[in-house]
């Protein structure tokens, strides 16, 4: 059986090879005939096979291209004319804050904008009820209204502004597997108005693994490497949808780190001793029920620090009336100007959500189950499988550093003197970083900044 193989491999080379081969110069006394060539030939090709195992390739296909945001087109939008999704965004931010607040202890961070943006692009591929159910999370009655305030929030946002020191860039990719039936136009369409890059290759091999942790890590400026590097797709996935955020800004006014001191911070698991910031400036307070609240400006961007007030813990801010005004809009909310005296912690935290049981409890339920319609992607049909989100902030002296990813996974002013007033950040509080029109870019709850 082998011989014949080897006579059928020897007769399966095409002549013009074995004549380019005659026709190089050979040494004097060397002389071979075509069936010997041919015979080494094949030996050489049964031994490379032997030898040598073909692997399954894994070529990345791009299948869409999102065009770049142009800095052109910032000198065309304002804040107002994405004022609906930034409130949608808030409104989001709100009701995962009731959820995710009562963590036993632990600290809390999640990117607002960032899942939001992940979950629109479910709203592009999903089809019946389960789009609808998408949209109405989102806040929109129709997909048109949902790409049209994405693409403008998206050019004003990503493009940054050359005249302060923040860097924001957002960013959208499909991942595909190659052996699967996809229609392109929902693809299209994501790269047209969230753009969203698309690429196909062979799902589950360590090369596509790799090159989404790479696009992971170049978009968020390797500050999710540690989370990042867990990521591995099995091989009857479908696809993979990934948005990821970075920010990077500068106080206006920074902390001096000659001045910082040794502070105790009161965690709920016991008193743990951090590095405190301090700083004084003039500006407003806001004084609610069961909080103080001051916002630090930055760049391009503002820091809100929530202190609830003796007898009262971060828990009892998250589903509290005045909270939701303040983050939708802080000057809602009674306030005094003076002299304020900041003692803020430095602070690096990541957190880490299974989105799945938070969306569903925020009304996003249908797509994790057998009744998802994906159709208008898949012809196939599928259903999400896997929700993720990994999060890192840092505050520091000089400003705010922050990122996130997430990952769903498809199987199938002179004046009187001024009053003066402390708020010294020595116990749980809740935080907020948001554009200046209001889209929230960050929230958390710092339970122990030294966890």
């Amino acid at each position: 059986m082998k011989n014949k193989n080897a006579l059928r491999a020897m007769n399966a080379i095409d002549d013009k090879y074995l004549e380019e081969a005659e026709s190089i110069r050979k040494p004097a006394g060397f002389g071979y005939k075509k069936p010997l060539i041919a015979f080494l030939c094949t030996i050489l090709l049964v031994v490379g096979i032997t030898v040598f195992p073909q692997r399954k390739k894994s070529v990345m296909n791009p299948v869409a291209f999102a065009i770049e945001p142009n800095v052109e087109n910032t000198k065309n939008y304002n804040f107002s004319d994405y004022a609906d999704i930034a409130r949608n965004i808030t409104k989001m931010d709100a009701e995962a804050l009731k959820v995710l607040a009562d963590q036993d202890g632990k600290n809390v961070l999640y990117s607002p904008l960032n899942i939001y943006l992940a979950t629109g692009m479910l709203a592009e591929i999903s089809g019946t009820t389960t789009q609808r159910e998408v949209l109405d999370f989102l806040g929109f009655s129709n997909l048109q209204e949902l790409e049209d305030q994405i693409y403008i929030l998206w050019n004003d946002l990503n493009t940054g502004n050359p005249e302060n020191k923040l860097v924001l860039s957002l960013a959208n990719s499909v991942w595909l597997n190659q052996d699967k039936e996809i229609n392109k136009d929902p693809l299209q369409r994501l790269a047209d108005y969230q753009f969203a890059s698309s690429y196909a290759g062979q799902m589950g091999s360590e090369e596509m693994n790799q090159k989404i942790r790479d696009w992971i890590n170049d978009k968020t400026n390797g500050l999710l490497k540690d989370a990042a590097k867990d990521i591995k797709l099995k091989e009857d996935t479908v696809m993979a949808l990934i948005s990821a955020l970075y920010m990077k800004d500068s106080w206006r006014d920074m902390f001096d780190a000659n001045i910082n001191t040794v502070e105790v911070f009161h965690a709920p698991s016991g008193d743990v001793e951090t590095q405190m910031m301090h700083s004084g400036e003039t500006g407003s307070i806001f004084i609610g029920t069961k909080f103080t609240a001051f916002q630090k400006m930055m760049s391009g961007t503002s820091m809100l620090f929530v202190l609830p007030k003796e007898g009262y813990t971060v828990n009892d801010l998250a589903d509290d009336e005045e909270v939701r005004q303040l983050l939708e809009d802080p000057y809602a909310i009674p306030q005094k100007f003076g002299i304020i005296h900041l003692s803020v912690p430095k602070f690096d935290v990541t957190g880490k959500l299974n989105l799945r049981d938070i969306l569903e409890k925020m009304g996003l339920a249908e797509m994790f189950g057998p009744e998802a319609d994906f159709t208008p992607l898949i012809r196939t049909g599928g259903y999400v499988s896997k929700a993720t989100h990994d999060c890192r902030i840092k505050v520091d002296e000089t400003g705010v550093e922050g990122a996130a990813y997430t990952m769903y996974v498809v199987a199938d002013g002179m004046m009187a003197d001024p009053d003066e007033y402390w708020l010294t950040l020595d116990r749980p509080f809740l935080y907020s970083v948001s554009t200046f029109g209001g889209v929230h870019l960050f929230t958390g709850i710092l339970q122990n900044p030294a966890e």
